[in-house]
Protein backbone atom coordinates (compact mmCIF):
# COMPACT_ATOMS: atom_id res chain seq x y z
CA UNK A 1 0.00 0.00 0.00
CA UNK A 2 1.56 3.15 -1.10
CA UNK A 3 1.12 6.47 1.41
CA UNK A 4 1.63 9.10 -1.76
CA UNK A 5 -1.33 10.69 -3.05
CA UNK A 6 -2.91 9.03 -6.43
CA UNK A 7 -5.23 10.77 -9.00
CA UNK A 8 -7.40 13.26 -7.61
CA UNK A 9 -6.15 13.26 -4.58
CA UNK A 10 -2.52 14.11 -6.21
CA UNK A 11 -4.18 16.87 -8.13
CA UNK A 12 -5.82 17.87 -4.72
CA UNK A 13 -2.70 18.28 -3.24
CA UNK A 14 -0.76 20.33 -6.73
CA UNK A 15 -3.96 22.48 -6.93
CA UNK A 16 -3.57 23.35 -2.61
CA UNK A 17 0.42 23.92 -3.17
CA UNK A 18 -0.44 26.22 -5.70
CA UNK A 19 -2.88 28.01 -3.87
CA UNK A 20 -0.09 28.77 -1.35
CA UNK A 21 2.32 29.52 -3.29
CA UNK A 22 -0.04 32.32 -4.64
CA UNK A 23 -1.06 33.39 -1.59
CA UNK A 24 2.92 33.88 -0.33
CA UNK A 25 3.54 35.48 -3.52
CA UNK A 26 0.87 37.85 -2.52
CA UNK A 27 2.51 38.74 1.20
CA UNK A 28 6.00 39.67 -0.68
CA UNK A 29 6.75 43.07 -0.32
CA UNK A 30 7.59 46.23 2.45
CA UNK A 31 5.80 46.39 5.71
CA UNK A 32 5.73 48.84 8.46
CA UNK A 33 7.01 46.60 11.60
CA UNK A 34 5.56 47.12 15.05
CA UNK A 35 4.84 45.66 18.80
CA UNK A 36 2.13 45.03 20.99
CA UNK A 37 3.40 43.83 24.03
CA UNK A 38 5.39 40.84 23.23
CA UNK A 39 4.12 40.28 19.67
CA UNK A 40 4.96 41.43 16.73
CA UNK A 41 2.88 42.64 13.54
CA UNK A 42 3.27 44.16 10.14
CA UNK A 43 1.14 46.18 7.70
CA UNK A 44 1.93 46.49 4.31
CA UNK A 45 3.67 50.33 3.64
CA UNK A 46 1.16 50.79 0.85
CA UNK A 47 -1.61 51.35 3.65
CA UNK A 48 0.77 53.58 6.21
CA UNK A 49 0.11 57.22 5.71
CA UNK A 50 2.14 58.74 8.71
CA UNK A 51 3.56 57.72 11.88
CA UNK A 52 2.80 60.54 15.06
CA UNK A 53 4.12 60.61 18.63
CA UNK A 54 1.27 60.14 21.41
CA UNK A 55 -1.09 63.24 21.55
CA UNK A 56 -4.33 63.70 23.58
CA UNK A 57 -6.67 61.83 22.89
CA UNK A 58 -10.93 63.10 23.05
CA UNK A 59 -13.04 60.32 23.90
CA UNK A 60 -15.91 60.24 22.33
CA UNK A 61 -19.41 59.08 24.35
CA UNK A 62 -20.91 55.79 23.06
CA UNK A 63 -18.32 54.50 21.42
CA UNK A 64 -16.90 50.79 21.62
CA UNK A 65 -14.15 49.98 23.63
CA UNK A 66 -11.38 49.82 21.69
CA UNK A 67 -11.81 53.21 19.55
CA UNK A 68 -10.41 55.93 22.40
CA UNK A 69 -11.79 58.93 20.35
CA UNK A 70 -10.79 61.43 18.02
CA UNK A 71 -7.59 63.45 17.38
CA UNK A 72 -7.04 66.91 15.71
CA UNK A 73 -4.20 65.94 12.75
CA UNK A 74 -3.56 69.27 11.39
CA UNK A 75 -6.84 69.99 10.62
CA UNK A 76 -8.22 66.52 9.88
CA UNK A 77 -10.40 64.82 12.88
CA UNK A 78 -9.17 60.78 12.55
CA UNK A 79 -10.44 58.20 15.17
CA UNK A 80 -8.38 56.61 17.34
CA UNK A 81 -8.44 53.14 17.87
CA UNK A 82 -5.91 51.42 20.24
CA UNK A 83 -5.07 47.78 18.69
CA UNK A 84 -4.45 46.26 21.88
CA UNK A 85 -8.18 46.34 23.07
CA UNK A 86 -9.07 45.49 19.16
CA UNK A 87 -6.83 42.47 19.41
CA UNK A 88 -8.23 41.72 23.02
CA UNK A 89 -4.61 41.79 24.34
CA UNK A 90 -4.09 43.31 28.03
CA UNK A 91 -4.00 46.62 28.05
CA UNK A 92 -1.02 48.83 29.05
CA UNK A 93 -0.37 53.00 30.18
CA UNK A 94 0.81 54.91 26.73
CA UNK A 95 4.85 55.56 27.40
CA UNK A 96 7.64 57.35 25.86
CA UNK A 97 7.79 54.65 22.75
CA UNK A 98 4.01 54.63 22.29
CA UNK A 99 2.89 56.08 18.81
CA UNK A 100 -0.14 56.69 16.80
CA UNK A 101 0.32 54.78 13.09
CA UNK A 102 -1.90 56.64 10.98
CA UNK A 103 -3.71 54.24 8.14
CA UNK A 104 -5.39 54.66 5.06
CA UNK A 105 -8.61 51.79 5.37
CA UNK A 106 -11.64 51.76 2.82
CA UNK A 107 -14.26 51.38 5.28
CA UNK A 108 -18.05 51.15 3.31
CA UNK A 109 -16.60 51.42 0.42
CA UNK A 110 -14.91 55.02 1.43
CA UNK A 111 -11.32 55.75 2.27
CA UNK A 112 -10.70 56.89 5.84
CA UNK A 113 -7.73 57.54 7.87
CA UNK A 114 -7.68 56.18 10.92
CA UNK A 115 -5.27 56.65 13.70
CA UNK A 116 -3.77 53.28 15.43
CA UNK A 117 -2.19 53.49 18.86
CA UNK A 118 0.90 50.81 19.03
CA UNK A 119 3.49 50.19 21.99
CA UNK A 120 6.16 50.95 19.62
CA UNK A 121 7.08 50.85 15.41
CA UNK A 122 10.19 48.79 14.71
CA UNK A 123 11.25 48.84 11.62
CA UNK A 124 9.84 48.61 7.56
CA UNK A 125 10.84 45.16 6.57
CA UNK A 126 11.57 43.77 2.86
CA UNK A 127 9.60 40.24 3.35
CA UNK A 128 10.82 37.36 0.68
CA UNK A 129 8.61 34.69 -0.16
CA UNK A 130 11.21 32.48 1.97
CA UNK A 131 10.75 34.55 5.15
CA UNK A 132 6.74 33.99 4.47
CA UNK A 133 3.79 31.58 5.47
CA UNK A 134 0.00 31.40 5.06
CA UNK A 135 -2.30 32.43 7.58
CA UNK A 136 -2.95 30.05 9.66
CA UNK A 137 -6.36 28.07 9.65
CA UNK A 138 -7.70 28.07 12.95
CA UNK A 139 -10.88 28.66 14.14
CA UNK A 140 -14.41 28.63 12.24
CA UNK A 141 -15.09 32.42 12.78
CA UNK A 142 -14.58 35.78 11.30
CA UNK A 143 -12.23 36.43 14.36
CA UNK A 144 -8.87 36.05 12.91
CA UNK A 145 -9.77 36.88 9.29
CA UNK A 146 -7.63 39.49 8.98
CA UNK A 147 -4.27 37.96 9.30
CA UNK A 148 -2.80 38.12 6.17
CA UNK A 149 0.28 35.77 6.90
CA UNK A 150 3.45 34.93 8.83
CA UNK A 151 6.56 36.06 8.52
CA UNK A 152 9.84 35.29 10.20
CA UNK A 153 11.91 38.45 11.40
CA UNK A 154 15.56 38.98 10.91
CA UNK A 155 15.58 38.17 14.58
CA UNK A 156 14.05 34.78 13.89
CA UNK A 157 10.94 36.47 15.95
CA UNK A 158 7.69 35.68 13.99
CA UNK A 159 5.55 38.71 12.86
CA UNK A 160 1.76 38.30 11.93
CA UNK A 161 1.03 40.42 8.86
CA UNK A 162 -2.31 42.34 8.95
CA UNK A 163 -5.06 43.20 6.67
CA UNK A 164 -5.69 46.44 8.19
CA UNK A 165 -8.34 46.90 6.46
CA UNK A 166 -10.30 43.75 7.32
CA UNK A 167 -9.04 44.59 11.27
CA UNK A 168 -10.93 48.29 10.86
CA UNK A 169 -13.62 47.05 9.02
CA UNK A 170 -16.41 48.73 11.62
CA UNK A 171 -18.44 51.30 10.88
CA UNK A 172 -18.53 52.10 14.41
CA UNK A 173 -14.59 53.57 14.22
CA UNK A 174 -15.67 56.35 11.36
CA UNK A 175 -19.08 56.86 12.36
CA UNK A 176 -17.69 59.05 15.15
CA UNK A 177 -16.29 61.32 12.71
CA UNK A 178 -19.01 62.73 10.41
CA UNK A 179 -18.05 63.50 6.80
CA UNK A 180 -18.53 67.09 7.37
CA UNK A 181 -16.27 67.61 10.95
CA UNK A 182 -13.62 65.48 9.02
CA UNK A 183 -11.82 68.49 7.61
CA UNK A 184 -13.44 71.48 9.48
CA UNK A 185 -10.37 73.14 11.11
CA UNK A 186 -8.41 72.84 8.03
Amino acid sequence: MSLLPTGEAMGDVVERAISVDAEISSLVGKYLTFALGEGRYGVHISKIREIVKMMPVTAVPGTCSYVQGVINLRGKILPIVDLRAKFGLPLVKVNERSCIIVVEAHVLGKANLIGTIVDCVQEVSNFQAKQLAPAPQYGLGRDNDFILGMARGQDERVIVLLNIEKALADPRITSIVPASLGTMFS
